[in-house]
């Protein structure tokens, strides 16, 4: 249901307040607007800096400014309107403003005047929650997005000298619009501004600039990386069957209509777990780039919060705007950092459950396309339920790569640097790396490189076997560690 009717509905439901969380404020009052002229009702809109002031009228209604005085104001009012009060929230420490909102309430309560408290963040006390509706304006829709660019291309276009040119008119339109899903109108007028401004048109080749502005606003907050896809799963070596997995699954995405005909839905998405430098993040970067979608990075470490009930908002935060942006890839590395395993709850007052038990709830119901790569080193730290099967499509296993996954991963990295691997000894390479991880082989090859230029040679086997021959890989160092990996994902995991 879109936020006209489901507003519409909750006022023919006599519901005296409505909550409407938001932190687009000028576009809910739009909508509000919309809906007082099609209901035939008044609308008045207060701040505590203007006062009461009806829509369309230049000046507020006299000694309004006080919450108290305009809920004094409505109580006696006698008529059908409604009353967007503008971060009422801000006063709800106030006792008597709470009980005299409790009153006013409760004689508009039947009648078809309704107050609408508009704020960015939900915050009903107790009071007060037999009486409030509760409605959030999700972030705007593909038609609202094409609807703002085209008014900022006209607003533009006004002077002839500004003219914008739209090359490919109708092809470009629909990839801007994608490329601005997830932002709010604001957001997206000032972002399409900026490359407007910058080089007077839009097509093919400024497209990038426009993810280069959304990405600056989804990552204000901390929360949230925006990574536009680069490399695909040839840069990855080994992980035949992760790869295999994928591959049969990612026409889903380009046949969406066609796969939930043939009864497919899309899939959730994948755990990956497994030693340390040997991929996992690797094939979460490179998954975007092989399915064609956005690639969002949360960082569970950064969603916890000193104050009650803010790293819950933060999560329901990011993952809302993972779901405006999707079809995206959501890729949360390292998940046991912010979905951590607490029996009892005590070590932090309960968050991480609560935390986990609302990802989990997304996890199931969540209506838009969105996969979900998560990565992890340590399986010990993550709770049960969210190992259980269901929750993600599949559980694979990364483990130290064999023979032919390290001649692969030597093959990768020396045409990244431009080398013919050819030249190079992979048979004797190859042995001399038995246990060594794929960002562990790189390392050495990188370490061989500067000794080799600061020597002012060739990069050649030897230089790179005696690199290894100085390196401790982590099948040593944490033996004990991959053993246990390995027996616990021997049951329980498909290996990568």
């Amino acid at each position: 249901m879109d936020c006209v009717r489901e507003l519409e509905l909750l006022i023919k439901s006599h519901y005296p307040i409505v909550y409407f969380e938001t932190v687009e404020e000028d576009r809910a009052e739009s909508i509000i607007n919309s809906v007082a002229s099609s209901m035939g009702l008044l609308l008045f809109i207060w701040t505590a800096t203007k006062g009461l002031i009806r829509k369309n009228y230049p000046e507020p209604v006299y000694d309004t400014k006080s919450p108290i005085k305009v809920l004094n104001h409505i109580g006696i009012a006698n008529i059908n309107a409604i009353y967007m009060l503008k971060d009422l929230n801000q006063f709800f420490e106030d006792p008597l403003i709470l009980r005299k909102l409790k009153d006013v309430a409760q004689s508009l309560a039947g009648s078809t005047s309704t107050i609408i408290i508009s704020a960015p963040e939900l915050k009903i006390p107790l009071e007060l929650e037999k009486l409030v509706a509760h409605i959030t304006l999700d972030l705007p829709n593909e038609q609202e997005l094409k609807e703002v660019v085209l008014k900022t291309v006209y607003d533009f276009s006004r002077s002839p000298k500004n003219a914008v040119a739209i090359d490919n008119r109708d092809e470009i339109l629909n990839k801007v619009v994608n490329n601005l899903k997830g932002l709010t109108l604001f957001e997206a007028e000032k972002a399409l501004t900026k490359v407007i401004l910058g080089e007077g048109k839009l097509s093919e080749e400024n497209l990038g600039q426009v993810l280069n502005a959304k990405k600056a606003i989804v990552e204000k907050d901390g929360l949230m990386e925006y990574h536009i896809p680069g490399e695909d799963l040839t840069a990855i070596g080994g992980l035949k069957n992760l790869k295999s997995w994928l591959e049969k699954r990612k026409c889903i995405f380009t046949r969406t209509s066609e796969a939930l005909a043939y009864g497919l839905q899309p899939p959730k998405g994948v755990l990956v777990i497994g030693v340390q430098g040997c991929g996992k993040s690797l094939f979460a970067k490179t998954v975007a780039k092989e399915l064609g979608l956005p690639l969002l990075k949360l960082d569970p470490g950064a969603l916890y919060n000193k104050y009650i009930g803010e790293s819950e908002a933060n999560l329901r935060r990011a993952l809302n705007l993972a779901e405006n942006i999707a079809p995206a890839v959501l890729w949360i590395d390292e998940i046991e950092k912010g979905f951590s395993y607490s029996a009892n709850g005590e070590t932090d007052a309960g968050v991480s459950n609560r935390i986990m038990g609302t990802f989990l709830s997304w996890l199931q119901d969540k209506k838009e396309t969105v996969f979900v790569v998560a990565t992890s080193n340590d399986i010990s730290m993550l709770p049960p339920e969210l190992l259980r099967k269901g929750r993600f499509d599949e559980l694979f296993f990364v483990d130290l790569p064999e023979a032919a996954d390290r001649a692969d991963i030597f093959k990768i990295h020396f045409k990244k640097r431009k080398f013919d691997p050819g030249k190079f000894d992979l048979e004797q390479l190859v042995k001399a790396t038995a246990g060594f991880s794929g960002a562990e082989i790189e390392q050495c090859i990188i370490s061989a490189l500067y000794g080799a230029f600061s020597q002012k040679k060739e990069l050649s086997t030897e230089i790179i076997l005696e690199e290894i021959k100085n390196t401790k890989p982590l099948s040593v160092t944490m033996k004990e560690k991959i053993a246990f990996l390995r027996e616990w994902a021997q049951e329980r995991a498909v290996k990568a």
